[in-house]
């Protein structure tokens, strides 16, 4: 018959002297981490938030049957509505206009917000690389440029509606808080005039018509 050898139990003591064998590896491991984390986060840049309030105001709308106004607007078009402005609110026209009236194209090339230390560390390994090489990044073309701007500007642009009320949120995020501000009142200046222009085209459609 095969018996098998019950395992003992390990004594607190044997832990206690496997860390003190190896405490001069895990006392430079934690060093280490310790200064990595404190050089990273050394490097960071904070991140201010500017928020523009705007009221979107119900569009009136007739009855098909009287043609009467009706005052009376459902869940489902209100939710609609809002959806339709803050798509608009960055769209291409709209952030056009914020790039001509800020002159962001006159501008070096936008820094991108990091979206996670992962990023971050792989972004600046990707300058040390070139740094290293001696290859400087080709800048971009005149054509290439405003795609880019656009593309950075509208991942700094977070638009919310406020629960119950007839308000929007326009929050831009810079790592200048004074850009953020001027960012969130063009932005909300660029939407009221391309709404206005909008509305004046069609009110001329509708007389030529």
């Amino acid at each position: 018959m095969d018996y098998q050898e019950e395992e003992q139990p390990r004594h607190v003591a044997e832990y206690y002297f496997v860390l003190v064998k190896h405490k001069w590896m895990i006392g430079a491991v934690l060093v280490l981490t310790l200064a990595l984390v404190y050089l990273y986060n050394s490097r960071q840049k904070p991140v201010y938030r500017a928020t523009a309030t705007m009221v979107i105001e119900s569009e009136r709308r007739r009855s098909p049957i009287s043609g009467q106004i009706m005052n009376y607007e459902s869940f489902y078009f209100g939710s609609l509505a809002f959806n339709t402005h803050c798509r608009l609110i960055t769209s291409r026209p709209v952030l056009e206009r914020v790039i001509k009236d800020l002159g962001m194209d006159q501008e070096s090339a936008p820094e991108k917000l990091e979206a996670g230390p992962l990023q971050g560390l792989l972004s600046r390994l990707k300058k040390n690389l070139f740094i290293l090489l001696r290859k400087k990044e080709k800048p971009p073309l005149a054509s290439e440029k405003k795609p880019g701007i656009r593309a950075a500007l509208t991942g700094r642009i977070h638009i919310k509606p406020v629960k119950d009320t007839r308000l929007l949120k326009i929050n831009v995020e810079d790592t200048d808080p004074r850009k953020a501000q001027r960012t969130a009142n063009s932005l909300a200046t660029a939407y009221i005039a391309f709404n206005i222009e909008n509305h004046m085209k069609s009110s001329k459609n509708t007389l030529t018509w």
